[in-house]
């Protein structure tokens, strides 16, 4: 083994890296699902899919209220719009009343694109269950547990605790 390999493996075994990790598994779930995505046929990034489905399921809504839905940082909502936009599965139209606000709602081909995505949902769910079992691990409750473990007590605080050990 090479050093560049043990350093990756050394990495892959220090829990100090578990972000790494975390972060290597999702561009690995990205690339594989964005194969099934080319294969059903649906045209955006893997990375936009939370907001095609939540678009799906309203009529219309702010870039405001898509961040807030999503948990999402206002700045990645504004860069997922954009990139829907140039796929032409969007509209755009402004707030009668308020006339600086712009509410976003899915094209017709955006429609389709949401009806794709909600297959794909389907059969994600039956393969992240089987990923779960194989595993021994429910990895949606885990990850869920972890998130919200972390908003009760954050990082730093766990972290600041080790100073005085």
């Amino acid at each position: 083994m090479n050093d560049t390999n043990k350093f990756a493996q050394s990495l892959k075994h220090n829990r100090a890296f578990t972000a790494k990790l975390l972060f290597d598994l999702h561009l690995i779930i990205t690339e594989q699902a964005a194969d099934v995505y080319r294969d059903m046929g649906i045209i955006f990034p893997v990375s936009v899919s939370s907001t095609v489905l939540y678009l799906n399921s309203v009529e219309q809504a702010s870039l405001t209220q898509i961040a807030k839905a999503l948990s999402q940082p206002h700045q990645l909502i504004s860069q997922r719009i954009k990139t829907l936009l140039k796929l032409d599965l969007l509209v755009k139209s402004s707030d009668k009343v308020d006339k600086r606000r712009t509410f976003y709602s899915l094209s017709s081909v955006g429609k389709q694109q949401g009806k794709l995505l909600k297959e794909y949902c389907y059969g994600a769910e039956v393969a992240f269950n089987n990923i779960s079992e194989e595993i021994g691990v429910d990895l949606h409750e885990l990850l869920n547990q972890s998130i919200d473990s972390l908003h009760k007590n954050s990082f730093s605080n766990r972290w600041k605790r080790t100073e005085n050990d």
